[in-house]
């Protein structure tokens, strides 16, 4: 049985109840416009954004994401640098001692 929405308009409780019971288990086929699937969705996502405290804030939680995205690739800028400089002072000081070794040698030959 295929409701049309044009001549059974269901309430978004009733829509959401059939949801909610599987719609392979539920005897009712729902057909919505695009339109309706939108605003469906725009529904549940304000609904989500409520529930974790950030309702009607769209434009504040993009720029808090926008943030976000900008901290991230500075740690990770900053982690890969990091990495670099120790990379480098460990090899600087490997050769320091390589050099040391060496011109001791040169200088102080082992007695024979």
């Amino acid at each position: 049985m295929t409701i049309e929405p044009e001549k059974h308009a269901l309430s978004h409780d009733q829509i959401v109840n059939i949801v909610a019971l599987g719609v392979e288990k539920a005897e009712v086929k729902i057909e919505l416009t695009k339109d309706e699937i939108k605003e469906l969705v725009k529904e549940g996502v304000l609904q989500a954004f409520d529930r974790v405290g950030m309702g009607g804030a769209a434009e504040e939680v993009q720029r808090d994401m926008a943030h976000l995205r900008r901290w991230r690739t500075s740690v990770d800028a900053a982690s890969s640098t990091g990495v670099k400089t120790i990379v480098t002072v460990l090899i600087a000081g490997l050769l320091g001692a390589l050099w040391l070794g060496i011109t001791t040698l040169i200088e102080n030959p082992p007695p024979k």
